[in-house]
Formats: C-alpha cells, sequence, structure tokens
C-alpha cells in the first residue's frame, strides 16, 4: 500500500470512528412505509423498493447503520488498497442538421477510494438532512417506468433517453400530466431493492451524486419502480420515477 492511499484510509477511519455504536443499534422500521402495499398494478419486489427508498427518507440517522456496514465491507475488501481501478463512461449525443454527434468521456478511477469517498459524502449528506415525507406510490409514474423498460429492453440496456429520443420529462408528461415536476433513476447491478437503493445512494464515480439526490430530494411526494425482467440477465434493470405535483420546486440539494 503506497504512503497516499495509507494517509487515505487513517484519515477514512478517523472519519467514521463516531459512527461506531451506531452499529450496535438494533433496526426498527416504522410499519407505515409500506405504503403500496394494497396496490394491485406492483409485484411484492417493486413494493419492496417502495420501503427501500422510504427507509432513507423518513430515518435517515438509522439508515446511516446500512451504510457504516457497507463502509466496512468495503474497507475489509480493499485492505491493500492496490491500484484497481475501474472506468466509467459518459455518452452525449447531439443531432446538428439531422447528423448525430457523440461526445465520450472515459474517467479511469480507483475503484476503492472513490466509493470510500463517496460514503464518507453520504454519511456527512444523512447528518444534514431532516426526516422528509413518505413516498406514495402513483400508478402513471409506474405506467411511465414499465412502458420504458418494456421498450427498451430488447437492447440488452436500458438508458435515459429512449430509442425513440424521449427523455424522462417526455415520458412522465405522456403518462402522468398531473405531475408538474419529475425526475428519474435508471440501475442495475444488485439483485435485491435494499442493494439497487445503496448503491445509488453511495453513487461511487457518478460525477454529483445525481442519483442520491433525486432519492433525498423533499419535495417528492410520489414514486414509480418498476423492475425490467424482460433481460436475460441474474439480475435485472430498476426504472426509479419520482415526481411531485405541485409547482415551484425548491430543490434542496441544488448547491452541492
Amino acid at each position: 500500500m503506497n504512503t497516499c492511499a495509507k494517509c487515505f484510509l487513517v484519515l477514512i477511519l478517523l472519519a467514521f470512528s463516531a459512527y461506531e455504536s451506531l452499529s450496535q443499534t438494533i433496526l426498527q422500521w416504522n410499519k407505515q412505509l409500506n405504503t403500496a402495499v394494497h396496490v394491485d398494478y406492483m409485484t411484492d419486489t417493486e413494493k419492496e423498493m417502495v420501503i427501500e427508498l422510504n427507509k432513507v427518507r423518513t430515518d435517515p440517522e438509522q439508515y446511516k447503520i446500512l451504510v457504516l456496514d457497507e463502509l466496512k465491507k468495503t474497507i475489509s475488501d480493499s485492505t491493500d488498497l492496490k491500484s484497481f481501478t475501474s472506468y466509467s463512461i459518459r455518452k452525449k449525443v447531439t443531432v446538428v442538421e439531422g447528423i448525430e454527434h457523440a461526445e465520450i468521456d472515459t474517467i479511469y478511477n480507483n475503484y476503492y477510494l472513490d466509493r470510500l469517498t463517496a460514503i464518507r459524502d453520504l454519511l456527512s449528506d444523512l447528518d444534514s438532512i431532516e426526516p422528509m415525507q413518505i413516498l406514495k406510490p402513483h400508478k402513471n409514474l409506474y405506467k411511465a417506468a414499465k412502458e420504458h423498460g418494456n421498450k427498451e429492453a430488447h437492447l440488452g440496456e436500458i438508458n435515459h433517453q429512449a430509442q425513440d429520443g424521449s427523455w424522462p420529462w417526455d415520458r412522465v408528461e405522456k403518462a402522468a400530466p398531473d405531475i408538474e415536476f419529475s425526475k428519474e433513476n435508471i440501475a442495475m447491478g444488485g439483485c435485491t431493492p435494499a442493494e439497487i437503493v445503496m448503491q445509488l445512494l453511495i453513487d461511487s464515480g457518478v460525477p454529483g451524486y445525481g442519483h442520491r439526490y433525486n432519492i433525498l430530494n423533499p419535495n417528492w411526494e410520489f414514486v414509480g419502480c418498476r423492475e425490467v425482467t424482460e433481460m436475460e440477465m441474474e439480475c435485472g434493470y430498476w426504472i426509479q420515477e419520482f415526481g411531485k405535483q405541485h409547482s415551484k420546486i425548491a430543490d434542496h440539494f441544488s448547491n452541492k
């Protein structure tokens, strides 16, 4: 382990020492988190996703215990902090005079250092926010997510911009005209709702932690969660559509 990596790990451990006592707490979640319990258009797994989102929104203090467990696992997995690199690809497509132009940025990072930094920032965010309103299922937000997943599944991957050129706000406006403001998360790589939510909250390697702040935006009232099971993979894609019916949205994290 090089000197820089050692120093970074020491700082991480010191920064999180205050959370150590939290690991002894027995987690007790509010039974009212299951707002989709009586909904007939969602699967049981999709209802679990609503519960997981409501856990962190309604009790960020208790959720830190789960994040601390993830921190310990990451530190254990990265004991040597070797120069294990991963890469993320950001692709922006613009159309000029009918011709598509793709701009691709590939950024190489140290996976473990990036993840430790992201977890540190997540714990800091959970410290700074107050419990927020519970999310309720919204049938038309779910419809927007479901239709997007169904149309894109055959491609083998799902992106925010659909093959027909539509963006999340286009799909929500069409399926849920009562929703005035919305944001979309798309994720894969976790096999359970709990794993997906933790992945999106940590958001390692994602500039600005956009997925995290979609989940932690206190303005949301409704959510539509769709698990895309039509794809041939062990753990498929998830689409989350967040929405609010009222105008004059104040983004809590606009200055992040």
